[in-house]
């Protein structure tokens, strides 16, 4: 799914790197959260570098996790305060830097 797509932002380097995450497919679950927390310090640093975040899907329980896991991951490595976590994630909303496309 969408790999042309991906193979042309590779090709113009706006892709450089593609993480994924299948809850479905195989004997152990993973799942977007687990990749994130994999990748924190760099997730980290692309996001403190002004990256996009953009969530799609569920919003019952993926959305939430998701969201828990891009906080504890800015918490963890960024060397912000939790309050100052807060805000800088209610910027990234206002800025729409972090986009959720989720539904119930």
């Amino acid at each position: 799914m969408y790999k042309e797509e991906f193979e042309a932002m590779a090709a113009d380097g706006t892709l450089t790197r593609l993480e994924t995450a299948f809850s479905r497919a195989g004997p152990e679950k993973v799942y977007v959260q687990h990749r994130m927390a994999e990748h924190g310090a760099a997730l980290c640093e692309l996001v403190l570098q002004g990256a996009h975040v953009f969530v799609c899907g569920d919003g019952g329980q993926m959305a939430k996790d998701v969201n828990h896991a891009l906080i504890t991951l800015l918490e963890t490595h960024s060397g912000m305060k939790p309050k100052d976590v807060s805000a800088f994630v209610r910027t990234m909303i206002t800025d729409k830097k972090y986009v959720r496309d989720i539904w119930s």
